[in-house]
């Protein structure tokens, strides 16, 4: 993201040799609340600056090629009055920067070799081919980087549960108890049915709202609404998952040597991070409006990746992808998708709500 080629030409480089990279955005005192931050850089010569500030529960700060920083481009008018000063982002080079201090990590949930991390930087000297991207565009990559980011977190989610799922099935079937495998009792494949189920439906919406990625343009970015749900719900539904699954592996799902003990830490930590489920649902509800009440008849439903139907490239347009005008964003009937199914009982009693008047007196 950003439009620096050279920098971007240096990262496909470091990449390639096996660089890792951070991206330095939340600070300490604001968390998910970006535009609080006041990391800032200061114009000291002609295309010359110096940064200071501190970020914190920054992944691989300890070992990145390049870390990929948010902060306030001050000067004499908006000095002390960080809120007014634009935003900026831009490339810091651990390795060589005399000013990136007191790195220290953060301890978090069991032991574990991912770092997290805060880390200081003071005085650090930048030319400006080291910016990223200023202003409004600094944003937009920002926060396209953290929904992206999010976004695929979702999947990461999907593969948690499906390898806990394996292993208390596994487990189950091999465990005898009173004469049978414990697999065969009710309630025991209640839970796991319930778990099955739920996974289900989080795949397949994760897959869809990949067709709403891949698809997206300019003139189509529905994507925004999808991706924000998937990071809010597909994760914490994961949560729900492995609850389920624990209820049947018992207390073999906390010794150590099993996956499940790892993936009852790590799927508890995917949607509490930052907060930022929290955040994504308060993006989400921007679009109730526009989702349910105003239809536009010439937007169409994407095609499927899953389904073979489109091929699974990349998209440029989300290298460029802005945050304005969330609410020209259209969708065209949401019950249109539930036309091909409206001979299930339970689908056809769902599209009998009155969701436009529950919103007209409610919101």
């Amino acid at each position: 993201m950003g439009s620096n080629s050279a920098l971007k030409q240096e990262a496909v480089t470091a990449l390639e040799n096996g660089g890792l990279f951070a991206f330095g955005v939340s600070e300490k005192n604001h968390g998910s609340d970006l535009l609080a931050n006041q990391f800032a850089i200061q114009e000291v010569a002609p295309g010359r600056f110096l940064a200071n500030g501190t970020k914190y529960y920054i992944g691989n700060a300890n070992a990145a090629s390049m870390i990929s920083i948010l902060a306030r481009k001050e000067d004499k008018r908006t000095a002390g009055r960080p809120n007014r000063a634009p935003l900026v982002l831009f490339t810091l080079r651990p390795r060589v920067s005399k000013g990136f201090q007191n790195i220290r990590k953060i301890r978090t949930l069991g032991v574990r070799a991912a770092f997290v991390g805060d880390f200081e930087v003071k005085d650090h000297e930048l030319p400006d081919t080291d910016l990223i991207a200023e202003g409004r565009k600094a944003w937009d990559a920002v926060f396209g980087t953290v929904a992206m980011g999010k976004f695929f977190l979702g999947f990461g989610q999907i593969g948690i549960c499906e390898r806990a799922l394996e292993e208390a099935v596994t487990h189950l079937g091999g465990r005898i108890l009173y004469g049978a495998p414990a697999i065969q009792m009710t309630h025991l494949r209640s839970a796991l049915v319930e778990a099955y189920a739920r996974l289900t439906a989080m795949k397949l919406y994760a897959y869809r709202a990949l067709d709403y990625v891949q698809t997206s343009s300019a003139n189509d970015r529905r994507y925004m609404l999808f991706t924000s749900v998937q990071k809010a719900r597909v994760s914490t539904e994961g949560v729900k998952v492995m609850s389920l699954l624990s209820e049947c592996i018992g207390a073999k799902g906390f010794e150590s040597e099993t996956y499940f003990e790892m993936a009852l830490r790590d799927a508890q930590l995917i949607p509490e991070l930052e907060g930022s489920a929290h955040i994504k649902l308060g993006l989400t509800a921007q679009f109730i409006a526009a989702y349910f009440c105003h239809v536009a008849s010439s937007v169409v439903a994407p095609q499927s990746i899953l389904a073979g139907q489109i091929a699974a490239t990349e998209n440029p347009y989300l290298m460029d992808a802005t945050t304005r005008g969330v609410n020209t964003i259209c969708f065209p009937k949401f019950l249109e998708a539930y036309r091909p199914l409206i001979s299930i009982p339970n689908v056809r009693l769902f599209a009998k709500q009155d969701f436009v008047h529950l919103l007209r007196t409610k919101f």
